[in-house]
């Protein structure tokens, strides 16, 4: 097996760990599932950000080693995803002069200076560049052009998207990674992975909202022209509501969790004036009982609150005329009880609830909500991969750019901007 066909994918998230192996066909440049691991994360992250780093490496090497044991496949490299209240989406512009004579061809150099321009004046040197997405690029006063190379003009203009992160916390999260001897081939925004999961070209290119809920953190994207325009990040997951449970009913934190589950997924079987019987979890305690009439208004609470979260940070955005599809939920606590109903109710526009979208080479474990990060992880490693685009983040890149990993050292060492590119 050519381990350059073998693409693996890490979703370390707030609550659990996911691990994809798959291997690539260069011909017909398909993939297929070969193996994947799964386990808890057990305190070393915190609302999508490592906070030990050493037990974050724990738990990441529990679901590395299950998906070895599926796959037969010894894991060396991997795309890692990232999100936390440290994202921050950034918009910039850039304006070059080609030639004061006569036009002339621009090249890729011309379209990355232009970039590197915009990104320049807004990236501070406490952060380095996750993703950097050129988009409404114009020529001499033209009007908005799609991909300017190869065009002719004396004048180069365009707006950049500049999704960054802090340095020390993109730090942590590769430390925990190559604690293992794994190498990091990219850092990749989690939000901008479940889209490539669960949005259509037709989403993607018209405008829509991805609102992905996870257990630490509700990741917000942003697409229109198939480009990512906007990012944001809530520090309100699944774990909030499993907090509010376990408080407000006086009960342990893992059976407020199960209590969460059962009744998001069993809702139906729950009577409004019944009592439920929580059951002793150890020898210590009685058992409870607890008003399901209680239980759901703690729950419809906090998906109010979260969704008015939402909304404020759609409404600040400035970008939700552009958007003619409507808001898409996936992730797993988006599969919390009323919702769906809710959130049908509550924006002035479509809403659709959604699962990784059937391809070749996915199997059906993975289509669902919960799995969106995590496959859409392994297909923009795929893509990359497949575009014959993937640098390792501890060598350095062609063209004589730094990887993010030198960026990182070199902001720490030295304090001063150096930036990365990401290759869109």
């Amino acid at each position: 097996m050519n381990n350059q066909n073998i693409v693996v994918s890490i979703d370390v998230g707030t609550t659990k760990i996911f691990v994809i192996v798959s291997e690539i066909d260069r011909e017909t440049e398909k993939f297929k599932i070969l193996g994947y691991g799964m386990s808890a994360s057990n305190g070393g992250l915190n609302k999508g950000r490592v906070v030990d780093i050493d037990r974050a490496a724990k738990d990441i090497e529990s679901a590395i080693k299950a998906a070895e044991i599926m796959s037969s496949v010894p894991i060396t490299k991997a795309f890692v995803g990232i999100a936390g209240r440290h994202i921050e989406s950034l918009e910039s512009s850039g304006i070059i002069t080609l030639s004061e004579n006569e036009p002339r061809e621009i090249t890729k150099a011309d379209k990355r200076r232009l970039e590197d321009i915009a990104e320049n004046k807004v990236v501070p040197v406490e952060r380095t560049v996750i993703h950097r997405i050129g988009y409404n690029y114009r020529i001499d006063d033209s009007g908005i052009i799609k991909n300017p190379i190869g065009m002719r003009g004396c004048k180069l203009e365009g707006t950049v998207h500049v999704v960054t992160g802090m340095i020390n916390t993109i730090d942590a999260l590769i430390k925990s990674v190559n604690k293992l001897s794994i190498e990091v081939e990219d850092v990749v925004l989690e939000p901008y992975a479940s889209g490539k999961a669960v949005l259509t070209d037709t989403e993607k290119r018209t405008g829509v909202i991805l609102v992905d809920i996870g257990g630490g953190t509700t990741d917000i994207a942003v697409f229109k022209n198939e480009k990512l325009i906007y990012t944001s990040v809530l520090p309100l997951g699944g774990e909030y509501f499993t907090s509010d449970i376990a408080t407000l009913l006086g009960i342990e934190t893992r059976v407020a969790d199960n209590l969460k589950k059962d009744f998001s997924i069993n809702n139906e079987d729950y009577k409004m004036d019944e009592v439920v019987e929580i059951p002793n979890y150890d020898r210590y305690t009685e058992k409870k009982e607890v008003e399901v009439k209680h239980l759901k208004e703690i729950i419809d609470s906090r998906t109010e609150e979260i969704l008015e979260n939402i909304e404020k940070k759609i409404e600040a955005s400035g970008v939700k005329h552009q958007v003619y599809n409507g808001i898409v939920f996936t992730g797993g606590s988006s599969k919390i009880a009323g919702l769906k109903e809710r959130a049908e109710k509550y924006f002035d526009m479509p809403v659709r609830f959604a699962v990784p979208i059937k391809k070749d080479g996915l199997s059906d474990q993975m289509l669902k909500p919960e799995d969106a990060t995590g496959v859409g992880l392994l297909l923009y490693g795929v893509e990359k991969s497949l575009e014959g685009k993937v640098i390792s983040l501890n060598e350095e890149e062609q063209e004589g750019k730094k990887s993010m990993f030198d960026v990182i050292i070199g902001k720490l060492k030295k304090g001063f901007d150096i930036f990365f590119s990401d290759s869109e």
